[in-house]
């Protein structure tokens, strides 16, 4: 029982219980060859969540940092659901929102997550387009008497698998009153 364990039972049920709690800092020492014991599969289990922990740390530094941030940005996931909208974007719907309910009159700024990315564009097509786009691109996009530019950039893996999209929608409005002038 002592080797399938790889130490003491207290030891073992003292990391145990510590690993549940969330303290990841316990150094659990094993014998060089052991790969099968409870001990060598909790340095495993603290290893691999030590890691989760960091990467969910930095997941959450980024989306904080979204959040934040002045740019209006929208994020779709791989089959065109809608799966984050910043603050700012969220600011200029209801900024411009009876504008964008007589063009678009399913838009609500607060509802918008798992909502299919049609809901933002005119088009009904627009996730099938979106689904095709390989690289990033831009498009013009009027709502009303505002004027867009949207730029859309695909989110991929290493690998090249598409994940997502993310959409920054730029406001530039101005520019097109003047040139008209």
């Amino acid at each position: 029982i002592m080797r399938q364990m790889g130490g003491e039972p207290s030891l073992a049920t003292e990391i145990a219980n510590k690993i549940a709690s969330g303290d990841l800092s316990s150094k659990i020492d094993i014998l060089p060859a052991d790969h099968a014991s409870l001990l060598a599969a909790m340095q495993k289990m603290s290893t691999v969540l030590a890691n989760n922990q960091i990467a969910a740390q930095e997941a959450l530094r980024i989306k904080l940092a979204l959040d934040s941030a002045d740019v209006n940005m929208v994020i779709a996931d791989k089959q065109g659901l809608i799966i984050y909208v910043n603050d700012a974007f969220k600011s200029l719907l209801q900024h411009i929102q009876n504008d964008n309910r007589q063009n678009l009159p399913n838009i609500n700024p607060e509802k918008l997550i798992n909502q299919p990315i049609e809901t933002l564009f005119f088009a009904n097509n627009a996730r099938q387009s979106l689904l095709q786009i390989d690289r990033t691109y831009q498009s013009e996009l009027q709502i009303g008497s505002l004027y867009f530019n949207v730029i859309v950039s695909p989110i991929k893996l290493r690998s090249g698998e598409k994940m997502g999209f993310s959409l920054e929608w730029i406001d530039h409005t101005a520019e097109v009153q003047a040139e008209h002038e």
